[in-house]
């Protein structure tokens, strides 16, 4: 009944969780200042509202950085070319609604020892597919604290994620990547032997029907989400419109591209 209840409620609200940092505009001038390249994408809506053109891949990189800096005091964070450039708010609607779900004062990250309380025990996640962007794990570990393995086939994912979690110190040892070397496994080679999770997150795509018309700007054969904001390419998944199967030269589902080993570099923004 309570998992019923909260999903209906995320598909009812029109508006963000009540927690969720993103309600109302974007403060613009709060994420200019944080982050000054994304001031060069802000213009006006004819409503003479400051905004940016979300169909531009690098303003919406850019404004993806200012909220992180802003709101998440991340100091590095970057996704490879033609990679998912997840939309924020929408990630962190989902993380609380989590949050309610998993019981919010069991897994807060918080307490007030001064009145007795004892410390809550951490809430473990499993984020299936994390991706190059480690959006999920970002967004769970800095509002609740919660501790999170994120897992993906794809090893580029794996790498950038990690030097994300590397980079920024309120990340680190708090976010574990495992390569999931075969695609035909979800859980096994993942989940260690007597390891506990309290909730597994996934983010999947998404079908209203099989008879769902079909629109790829690029092969004709990806599926668009209701909103038009991603589209489901059969070859690499959930991705954004402007994605091109073209662009691709490896795909992590055939074989694993031999890659040099490198440092890990960050280029560490001043906040």
């Amino acid at each position: 009944r309570k998992i019923l209840c909260i999903f209906a409620a995320m598909s009812e609200r029109s508006e963000l969780h009540t927690r969720n940092k993103h309600n109302g505009q974007y403060d613009f001038s709060l994420l200019t200042e944080n982050y000054p390249p994304l001031r060069k994408f802000v213009l006006l809506n004819p409503l003479g509202i400051q905004t940016i053109d979300f169909f531009n891949p690098h303003a919406v990189k850019a404004l993806n950085k200012a909220l992180l800096i802003s709101y998440y005091g991340i100091r590095y964070w970057d996704i490879p070319r033609n990679y998912l450039c997840p939309p924020i708010p929408g990630r962190a609607d989902y993380v609380h609604y989590i949050a309610d779900l998993i019981d919010l004062e069991r897994v807060s990250n918080t307490a007030n020892e001064e009145n007795g309380d004892k410390p809550k025990r951490q809430c473990r996640c499993l984020d299936i597919g994390v991706g190059a962007n480690c959006i999920y794990p970002i967004i769970g570990h800095v509002e609740y604290g919660w501790m999170f393995v994120g897992s993906d086939i794809d090893p580029v994912s794996i790498e950038n994620a990690r030097k994300i979690v590397t980079c920024n110190p309120v990340l680190a040892h708090k976010i574990d990547l495992r390569l999931q070397k075969d695609n035909r496994r979800i859980f096994d080679g993942i989940i260690a032997p007597d390891e506990y999770f309290d909730v597994t997150i996934c983010n999947p795509p998404f079908h209203s029907s099989k008879k769902e018309d079909r629109l790829c700007a690029f092969c004709e054969k990806g599926t668009p989400v209701p909103g038009g904001e991603f589209v489901i390419c059969p070859k690499k998944g959930l991705v954004d419109e402007n994605f091109s199967c073209r662009s691709f030269s490896y795909d992590p589902l055939k074989r694993e591209p031999k890659r040099k080993e490198t440092d890990v570099f960050c280029e560490f923004v001043d906040i």
